[in-house]
């Protein structure tokens, strides 16, 4: 079941840090990055530990690659990961790379069209079975 996020607000003096924050998509990884990040640096008392896993939760969160909107958010999530420190460089390289793919294959998308493109799956023959 899917449900609908809540938009997130950043605090003024995070947007004024940060402009970004006032994508509600570089806004909820940025929040799902701080709560993961407290929680297991409390728990595990390791910041190397709870950066790691924040960063995970932050992939975790980033937008779906199935419209423009959202592969723009994704793009922007990354740059906001990379340039605040949360994302590690090595890792991104393939996170853009695969926005790049989405963006390609929704270039192809027909006109006129909103929704991804679902592919149809083929059925199999079963005359040959029969005889």
């Amino acid at each position: 079941m899917i449900h609908a996020l809540k938009p997130i607000a950043a605090s003024a003096a995070e947007i004024e840090r940060w402009p970004a924050l006032k994508n509600p998509a570089v806004a909820r990884c940025h929040q799902v990055w701080q709560r993961v990040h407290r929680i297991v640096l409390k728990e595990k008392q390791s910041p190397v530990l709870a950066r790691v896993a924040a960063a995970n939760a932050f992939r975790d969160a980033l937008p779906a690659l199935d419209t423009y909107k959202n592969i723009r958010a994704f793009i922007t999530c990354i740059g906001f990961g990379i340039t605040s420190g949360v994302l590690f460089e090595d890792c991104c390289s393939g996170l853009f790379r695969a926005a790049d793919l989405a963006l390609r294959a929704d270039a192809r998308r027909p006109k006129g069209t909103k929704e991804p493109v679902q592919l149809k799956k083929k059925k199999k023959s079963t005359s040959s079975l029969a005889n």
